[in-house]
């Protein structure tokens, strides 16, 4: 168990109702102060967030306005993490932190039973898993290195502080062909390592998933996959106003789009 950690919380909201109470038990089984930061884009519903953590330590909430420079599935999340950087960086004035976590408000994440919590070594990114894509050319051929990309899942990362520093700067950066590649390579060009933390998981969680699993403490999609993706526009709508989800929260991201 870690002493004290960061958890940034960045994004849209999404299904943060259905998954608080596990995200909240999560962190709180791992360490024994957490400290909490909030960023996301303006929206009606951020103080009724900022309220779910009135009996946490919640550092800083903060709205940063859609800017149309940074408004892509790449560069919205550094952006927003960037922001954080100044408030925690005066945090640390008094405190120091075992582990930052960046992630997003709709996963939720689960100990991996029998496994011991281990704390992120120095410039090292843990990611809760690796990805690998077929770029454009001939692609067909895994040993074709300039047209397979490696990639860094970038739904939930483990870090030092230093490094979430360092890393929160990619918007500035081109993505390339792929996202999760491209923050492979980031790593890789300032001799940052990468690692998959193997003593947990970490899931995004789809509005459909609420019917399959009432309780998001027993959430396991695999064991039963949600079928968010193959949905019709109507249909996802539909779920959206049954569970009282901002529709926009689904128009602006590539992989969740309506």
């Amino acid at each position: 168990m870690m002493d004290r950690i960061a958890v940034i919380l960045r994004g849209h909201f999404r299904t943060w109702d259905y998954v608080k109470p596990v995200v909240f038990e999560f962190y709180e089984s791992i360490a024994t102060n957490v400290e909490y930061y909030i960023v996301s884009e303006t929206s009606a519903t951020f103080y009724n967030v900022v309220l779910d953590f009135q009996n946490k330590t919640l550092v800083k909430a903060i709205q940063v306005p859609a800017h149309h420079e940074f408004n892509s599935s790449w560069l919205t999340p550094a952006w927003q993490s960037y922001n954080i950087v100044p408030y925690k960086k005066q945090r640390e004035i008094e405190i120091e932190y075992d582990a930052v976590f960046d992630t997003r408000f709709d996963v939720i994440y689960k100990v991996i039973p029998g496994k011991p919590i281990i704390p992120p070594e120095p410039m090292t990114l843990y990611t809760s898993g690796f990805t690998t894509q077929k770029g454009s050319g001939t692609g067909d051929n895994i040993d074709d290195l300039e047209n397979y990309y490696i990639g860094l899942r970038d739904h939930f990362f483990m870090m030092k502080s230093d490094v979430y520093d360092i890393f929160s700067h990619r918007y500035i950066l081109p993505c390339g062909q792929n996202c999760h590649a491209a923050i492979k390579k980031i790593c890789m060009d300032r001799n940052i390592g990468t690692n998959s933390i193997n003593w947990m998981t970490a899931f995004i969680v789809r509005p459909d998933a609420f019917e399959l699993f009432p309780d998001p403490g027993e959430y396991d999609i695999k064991s039963c996959p949600t079928m968010w993706h193959s949905l019709s526009v109507e249909e996802k709508i539909a779920i959206l106003i049954k569970h009282s989800i901002n529709i926009e929260d689904y128009m602006t991201s590539s992989d969740d789009h309506i």
